[in-house]
């Protein structure tokens, strides 16, 4: 069943994350640069039809991410944080607030300035439902990432453009992110702390 779920996009992520692990870790014997940074992001999630969101809906994230230096031109990344999104008609014509809690880990190759970035990890997919006259839920699923970004380095900043990939994982009887995907688009800016 988790053979199925896991398909071509978390796949294609972790290929190639492994793929410049290795290619850069061969060609890369110079000690690289060790950072912390805070990133802030807007987002607008993808038409995702099957009844979920026919429209695209905007929201934010707050993350803080790491960075260990692997060479020259190459960093191995972990970041974690949160993304929110409100949907005024999502599913079954209830008002939902979804929010994305990802632990993901990347590499980060830079090309001059330039640099591209795939992610891959495990987190959390859920939020609160509204369905009217005061009644709400708040179920939530264990959730698969996969991403791509890529942007520029300029001095201690980092602004960027990121697609994120999730899908939940757990049974059905967890709640209505089971075996639901979400993707969204996001542009950020990040700043070194350390």
């Amino acid at each position: 069943m988790y053979a199925a779920i896991i398909n071509t996009p978390v796949k294609r992520v972790v290929s190639l994350l492994l793929f410049f692990i290795v290619v850069h870790s061969a060609v890369q014997a110079q000690k690289g640069a060790n950072e912390i940074k805070v990133i802030g992001e807007g987002a607008f999630a993808l038409p995702m039809g099957n009844g979920w969101s026919d429209d695209f809906i905007t929201g934010f994230g707050l993350y803080v991410k790491g960075y260990y230096g692997i060479g020259s031109s190459g960093q191995l990344t972990a970041m974690v944080g949160v993304s929110k999104f409100k949907n005024n008609a999502s599913f079954e014509n209830s008002k939902t607030n979804t929010h994305m809690i990802p632990v993901l880990l990347g590499y980060k190759q830079h090309i001059k300035r330039f640099y591209i970035e795939p992610q891959a990890g495990l987190g959390e997919m859920g939020g609160k439902i509204d369905w009217g006259v005061g009644d709400y839920s708040r179920p939530s699923v264990t959730t698969l990432y996969a991403g791509l970004g890529m942007g520029v380095d300029v001095k201690r900043f980092e602004f960027g453009l990121r697609y994120q990939y999730a899908k939940g994982i757990d049974a059905p009887e967890a709640g209505i992110w089971s075996n639901r995907s979400f993707e969204f688009l996001g542009a950020h800016v990040g700043y070194r702390i350390f």
